[in-house]
């Protein structure tokens, strides 16, 4: 079967999307880092966190940054999402003053703290949307 032509992104009217980030076993201190690129304005309204076991030490917080800025100049998004308790999930507070994402701008997933175990494994999701109200 063949392929299709690319569509420009001005083609289409909008994303609504949800996007997980997962993080395996004893993995999660070792990954802040980029994680989506925005190619246009994009809107960042909800933000969860969940991990196999309880550790208020090991925090997660959605930010964003201009392509080519590096993270630790990244605009927070969201609270640092701790997870208190096992397998439960945590809804992160939105900034509404920066979930507005520009275009060319790069979404950050930044952990903090140290993993009480090896083998903790945990995940952070996101609802983003590019139609503005």
């Amino acid at each position: 079967m063949a392929g299709e032509n690319t569509i420009d992104v001005s083609q289409y009217p909008d994303h609504f999307q949800i996007l997980t980030k997962s993080f395996p076993g004893g993995t999660a201190t070792d990954n802040t880092g980029p994680w989506f690129y925005c190619e246009r304005d994009t809107v960042i309204d909800a933000a969860f966190a969940i991990s196999e076991d309880a550790d208020a030490n090991l925090t997660f917080t959605l930010k964003h940054a201009p392509s080519g800025t590096v993270v630790g100049s990244a605009t927070a998004i969201t609270n640092a999402m701790a997870v208190t308790a096992a397998d439960t999930v945590v809804t992160g507070t939105i900034d509404t003053a920066n979930n507005l994402v520009p275009a060319d701008s790069i979404v950050h997933v930044v952990v903090a703290g140290t993993a009480d175990g090896a083998g903790e494994a945990a995940s952070v999701q996101c609802r983003f949307r590019t139609r503005l109200k």
